[in-house]
């Protein structure tokens, strides 16, 4: 007892280091340490300082996790026929087959299908053309999210003259969720256009 009276100050903050130190950082602790202050009064300054430096030690932590759980992945892609598609059947997948840009590897130029890595909103354009066909014939190219049509572009009515045409779905989608460019309705003759200058392409 006389051990505690005389250096009273110096065990009030030894006790306190070991305390922070080796209790985990829980409601208990807290509770053990409320405990102390009522038998020894003046280690209540020493207590409240370190209440401080825990709060403050939270404080800068949350940030770092919220932070973390924010970051995005950049992604992106640019496709298009390396060669015409010849009277295509309607079911076919459209196949960009040569690949100028692929950011975060979504794009899978084997199938021809982008998988989507992360989740997100993405936005995709697709630039179709064909060349003169019969004034009956009909050709169809749809954006398809998983198996439901969201969006497509006709390539109709050009008996006497090319045609190049786009359309832009901005899709919510979630990781792993696909999506493809295929030949919808189509009647007659028609070819999917290559050649150059990006006639027939697609961007993600």
């Amino acid at each position: 007892m006389l051990i505690w009276t005389k250096m009273l100050g110096q065990y009030h903050l030894a006790l306190c280091v070991v305390i922070l130190f080796f209790l985990p950082k829980t409601q208990h602790s807290i509770l053990i340490i409320s405990s102390l202050v009522s038998v020894f009064p003046k280690f209540d300054y020493d207590y409240k300082v370190m209440q401080k430096l825990l709060r403050f030690e939270r404080e800068i932590k949350e940030p770092k996790q919220r932070n973390a759980c924010t970051d995005t992945k950049h992604v992106a892609f640019m496709a298009e026929l390396s060669a015409d598609l010849v009277d295509p059947s309607s079911g076919t997948t459209v196949v960009f087959d040569s690949v100028r840009t692929n950011v975060g590897d979504g794009y899978k130029s084997g199938p021809g299908i982008f998988v989507a890595p992360v989740n997100g909103t993405y936005s995709k354009n697709i630039v179709a053309s064909s060349g003169t066909k019969a004034a009956s014939s009909n050709l169809h190219l749809y954006i398809m999210q998983n198996k439901i049509q969201v969006g497509y572009v006709y390539l109709d009515d050009n008996s006497d003259r090319w045609l190049l045409r786009s359309t832009t779905a901005v899709l919510e989608l979630n990781a792993s969720d696909t999506v493809f460019v295929k030949v919808g309705f189509r009647r007659g003759a028609g070819n999917v256009e290559a050649v150059v200058c990006i006639h027939t392409s697609v961007v993600f």
